[in-house]
């Protein structure tokens, strides 16, 4: 799949039943929406997914904690509307 338009791609990851990646833009999206994903990857730009409790994406399949992404997108929409 080749496009210019994220919303293909957002579409492609929000209708995957797992998806196994070695980008982590690709996992951050499916993990976001709830589907099971697998980073392989060694960069350090994984360290990201510690946050939501998903640090073991590089080492095994993940089900996303869907709450704790939700409680983290509230904090970043607080923080946002703190800021502006």
């Amino acid at each position: 799949y080749i496009s210019e338009i994220i919303e293909g791609y957002l579409s492609l990851y929000k209708n995957t039943s797992l998806n196994l990646t070695d980008r982590v833009h690709s996992a951050v999206a499916s993990l976001s929406m709830g589907n099971p994903t697998r980073l392989f990857t060694t960069s350090r730009r994984a360290d990201l997914f510690n946050r939501v409790g998903a640090q073991d994406v590089i080492k095994k399949i993940i089900i996303p904690d869907k709450d704790r992404i939700l409680e983290e997108k509230n904090k970043f929409l607080n923080f946002l509307k703190k800021s502006f």
